[in-house]
């Protein structure tokens, strides 16, 4: 099976440090899947890369300018410009390490004749939009079409597996591949059923996660009854949520019900409901859960809503926080959807919060 990555997958975790990222690097390394990532691909994340850190030299700027106006603190020098040239190279260095070791496989730009592209311009076909991004997608699908199989040539379907989040441009309302692709594919005598596109990693895994190795399935019996003394799976997610959400903002969470939300504190971690454990390697396994978790957290709330509200559940910390939202906090106990990564040692590696 081919895999291949479309920019905004990699956006969305730089380094490909998510459980979902390394359940894709390692089904590469280990043979189970054909992972590709174009060059197109490649330089936009790149720029991309920079382009945040930038982005993230001017605040830090801008904010260690109000401290000093403020305070008489001794401030560290700023994130320099040639700090920002070295984390670029050094981000390029960790991602063709990651090429190297987990085997994956890049593709050239397509050698698409640009007046092809003009046409698809012209008639507005997808993926094109208007702008820059429509040619890049252009190139990107046309990355797609090369790895797909002619008609009555493949050997299981789905042969192809294009992962990206860009709807709006490759996909219909059910996130199925776009009729005017379809139609693409049929006058190139393309193997329309070759391909399926996901939307996010995390379909990947969990399509991938449907092949239960032995030794998975006797790991989570073996949490469930609590047969190992030394692993507490509660104290490890706990401590472990501390080290990762320690005044993190957490508003993009859809259980946590207000906006620009930071964790103070997490109280604890209980009601643990696993969902599925794969095997990832000889030494690591993924395990999806359910868990509800105890903080502590804090937030602005307008002042005109807090007033008109006689049934508030949080406690106001700050009344005069500024002229527009008083200061508040909240005890609460959501449940949340995470994926750990355990070791045989029994170390959480990785963590992610969806």
């Amino acid at each position: 099976m081919k895999v291949i990555l479309d920019s905004n997958i990699i956006i969305s975790d730089f380094r490909l440090s998510s459980p979902d990222s390394k359940t894709l690097l390692e089904a590469s390394k280990k043979g189970d899947i054909d992972l590709y990532i174009p060059e197109i691909v490649l330089n936009e994340v790149y720029n991309k890369f920079e382009e945040r850190l930038n982005e993230a030299k001017l605040r830090l700027d801008k904010e260690t300018n109000i401290i000093k106006k403020l305070t008489t603190a001794k401030i560290i020098e700023n994130f320099s410009e040639e700090d920002i040239k070295k984390e670029v190279t050094e981000y390029k260095n960790h991602i063709q390490n990651i090429i190297k070791e987990n085997n994956l496989k890049l593709l050239e730009y397509p050698q698409t004749s640009h007046k092809d592209i003009v046409k698809k311009a012209i008639k507005k076909l997808k993926p094109f939009n208007s702008g820059e991004k429509g040619y890049r997608d252009s190139l990107i699908w046309e990355n797609v079409k090369s790895l797909m199989p002619i008609m009555g040539m493949s050997i299981g379907n789905p042969d192809v597996l294009f992962i990206t989040n860009n709807k709006k441009d490759f996909c219909d309302n059910e996130n199925g591949l776009h009729e005017e692709l379809t139609i693409e594919l049929e006058n190139s005598e393309l193997d329309v059923d070759s391909i399926k596109v996901m939307i996010t990693l995390n379909d990947f895994t969990r399509d991938f996660a449907s092949l239960f190795f032995t030794q998975a399935s006797s790991f989570k019996q073996k949490i469930e009854s609590r047969e190992m003394e030394d692993f507490d799976l509660e104290e490890l997610i706990l401590d472990r949520l501390r080290e990762e959400f320690d005044h993190a903002d957490i508003s993009e969470l859809e259980s946590i019900p207000y906006n620009d939300t930071t964790v103070r504190y997490i109280e604890k971690v209980d009601k643990i409901e696993i969902e599925n454990i794969i095997k990832l390697n000889s030494a690591e396994y993924l395990i999806d859960l359910k868990c509800n978790v105890e903080m502590t957290i804090d937030f602005y709330v307008d002042k005109h809503d807090h007033y008109s509200n006689d049934e508030t559940t949080y406690d106001v910390e700050d009344y005069d926080h500024n002229d527009y939202v008083i200061w508040a906090s909240e005890l609460i106990n959501p449940k949340l959807n995470i994926s750990v990564i355990v070791d045989n040692e029994f170390n959480i590696s990785s963590i992610q919060v969806d």
